[in-house]
């Protein structure tokens, strides 16, 4: 079974911003938010000697949102653990193929 706190590039998803404190971070590897822990690799990549990319890691108030993915297009944003894909798909109408 999955761990829904940790983010991971190949978790199947989808797009997610994360931001530590505040401040949204690109190029993630992984996140936990629940142990507040982001590793990223910076730009320019970096290629360790083992063959292994360079990365770093932050400490700090993890927050992750979903931006697309598996929830469909007619939703303009819903943040992980807000309302479920039920909730959320009442309020708007179904879009009708022409």
């Amino acid at each position: 079974m999955q761990n829904t706190d940790v983010h991971y590039a190949g978790d199947g998803l989808g797009p997610r911003d994360v931001f530590v404190n505040g401040n949204p971070i690109n190029y993630v590897v992984y996140a936990n938010p629940a142990k507040g822990v982001v590793e990223f690799a910076p730009l320019p990549l970096r290629v360790k000697r083992n063959g292994e990319i360079y990365t770093r890691k932050l400490r700090g108030n993890v927050l992750v949102l979903f931006t697309g993915g598996y929830v469909s297009n007619n939703i303009p944003l819903q943040r992980f653990g807000e309302k479920g894909i039920e909730e959320v798909d009442l309020g708007y109408p179904r879009r009708t193929p022409n």
